[in-house]
């Protein structure tokens, strides 16, 4: 997040002056709660992400170290919100670049697409319905279920095939 306010948010003022960002979750670090201020809320952690995810126009996962599930994006997906993300923040994940997230590592290339939500209501429309279809196809619960089912028959295969070795 600090790649975002250090490097990105002052781009996107110079052509949204009124931009706000709200940082939502727990355990954010004080180096981060410093940029506190009317344009940028920090709410630490909520009981239901949703009404923040409802409230907001666009989606950023700045993400540039860590690992981890990637359950933030899918919950933004599946509630139909454009997603902004570096390449490391959706790795992992089926997702398709400019078909249903947009994708961008440096903060020129990261502000730009976080303008280009902003600007064209009919873009961030296509990027949460397709976000949301993808989210429905690969992520529900027969999906996972079928692919878990599959990675134990591939495993219990091998085994077999080691084991007749």
């Amino acid at each position: 997040m600090h790649f975002f306010l250090r490097d990105v948010l002052p781009r996107l003022r110079r052509s949204h002056p009124s931009i706000r960002l709200v940082i939502v979750g727990p355990a954010v670090p004080k180096a981060i709660q410093r940029y506190a201020s009317a344009d940028v809320i920090v709410t630490g952690a909520v009981a239901d992400v949703r009404p923040y995810l409802e409230a907001a126009r666009a989606v950023i996962v700045p993400l540039r170290v860590g690992g981890g599930t990637r359950l933030k994006i899918l919950e933004a997906m599946a509630m139909a919100k454009p997603v902004i993300s570096t390449r490391l923040g959706a790795e992992g994940l089926d997702v398709t670049g400019e078909r249903d997230i947009l994708l961008a590592d440096d903060p020129a290339s990261f502000a730009d697409q976080v303008r280009r939500v902003l600007d064209d209501a009919d873009l961030a429309t296509q990027l949460g319905s397709a976000a949301r279809r993808m989210v429905e196809t690969e992520y529900d619960w027969k999906t996972s279920v079928r692919k878990l089912e599959d990675l134990y028959e591939a495993a219990i295969v091998e085994g077999t095939s080691a084991r007749a070795a």
